[in-house]
């Protein structure tokens, strides 16, 4: 499968944002907040949880130039719910709150994305998109714990169940799962980078008989 790039889909979340007239962006996991900056400069208002306060606390450091950024400490399975009020009807949800190894927190229980989808049931209008949909799609490697962490099965079969209105996919390293009435959005950009993802092999040009 070609990739495009890794990391947040700028351009998919920038046409998602314009077609849902969506205000509000939501991440869990900070890291060093380069995509709470990024989000900050498209968004009125940015929301991103980190359970590490080290890591918070340098983001908020590189990040004193933006008023418009709330950032959270703690585990997301608890901020989330704590904060639902906040998000409003809609959102886009960045999910990338799980464990990378190195510095990043949550090593005792690496991957809780499946609490995240549950708890996102109950926002009237996500927009959710999953960082590092690789680990997914087998047993992730270590330092990774692959008990903590759901197969694809896993996840698109919760997906269906508890987003009946949305639609999902993976596109490069990302799993996608949007309403239903945005999804030609989602089609256009997947045409619009597909040459880019699979570019197209040249062959020579061969005379019949050798290929007998």
């Amino acid at each position: 499968m070609g990739f495009y790039k890794f990391g947040v889909p700028q351009d998919l979340v920038a046409k998602l944002k314009a077609f849902g007239d969506i205000n509000v962006f939501v991440e869990t996991g900070t890291f060093t907040g380069g995509t709470s900056r990024w989000a900050a400069d498209l968004f009125e208002t940015v929301y991103t949880i980190e359970i590490n306060p080290e890591l918070r606390a340098k983001a908020m450091d590189l990040s004193k130039e933006y008023d418009n950024i709330n950032f959270l400490l703690g585990n997301s399975k608890d901020v989330l719910p704590e904060n639902l009020s906040n998000f409003g009807d809609k959102a886009i949800f960045w999910l990338d709150g799980h464990y990378s190894g190195g510095i990043t927190g949550g090593e005792s229980d690496q991957c809780p994305v499946m609490e995240e989808l549950e708890i996102l049931t109950k926002v009237k209008e996500p927009y959710i998109l999953i960082d590092d949909a690789r680990c997914f799609l087998g047993r992730p490697p270590k330092p990774l714990n692959s008990d903590d962490w759901p197969q694809i099965d896993e996840v698109f079969s919760f997906l269906q169940k508890k987003f009946p209105t949305h639609r999902f996919t993976i596109h490069d390293d990302v799993i996608i799962c949007i309403p239903e009435k945005a999804w030609e959005v989602v089609l256009e950009d997947w045409d619009e980078k597909y040459w880019d993802r699979f570019p197209p092999v040249k062959q020579e040009k061969k005379k019949i008989w050798e290929f007998f």
